[in-house]
């Protein structure tokens, strides 16, 4: 069973990663992340000891909501591609609920997942 893991690092992202330790060799993490936000190299030192694929997103663009934005447009493709058994958007920030809610009614067959606040609250599903 193969999870994606779509991480708003805007958003606490050392509250979102936690659990990334229970991640398998399958699973991957995109952490999507600001130029002006959290360096990027104290993100890596959170996603460290994860036997996970982690792939590091720099905003394509800045400002408000740029990378919430690029994380629904992400999870849109991977669904589309049917990439993963799961996927997750991993943040606190409740604006992603519609656009999930969105990509349901269109795909009834959205891999099982959504919106949670970190990805060790996936778990407890």
């Amino acid at each position: 069973m193969k999870m994606i893991f779509l991480v708003d690092g805007d958003n606490n992202i050392g509250t979102g990663l936690k659990g990334i330790d229970m991640l398998s060799e399958q699973d991957s993490v995109l952490v999507f992340y600001q130029k002006t936000g959290l360096a990027l190299s104290k993100i890596q030192k959170l996603c460290a000891g994860t036997r996970a694929s982690v792939q590091y997103v720099e905003s394509i663009r800045g400002g408000k909501n740029s990378i919430d934005f690029q994380i629904i447009t992400e999870l849109g493709v991977l669904v589309g591609k049917h990439e993963a058994d799961y996927a997750y958007v991993i943040s606190q920030d409740k604006g992603y609920a519609a656009s999930i809610d969105a990509l349901r009614a269109g795909m009834p067959t959205l891999p099982g997942g959504g919106l949670q606040p970190s990805i060790e609250s996936c778990f407890r599903l």
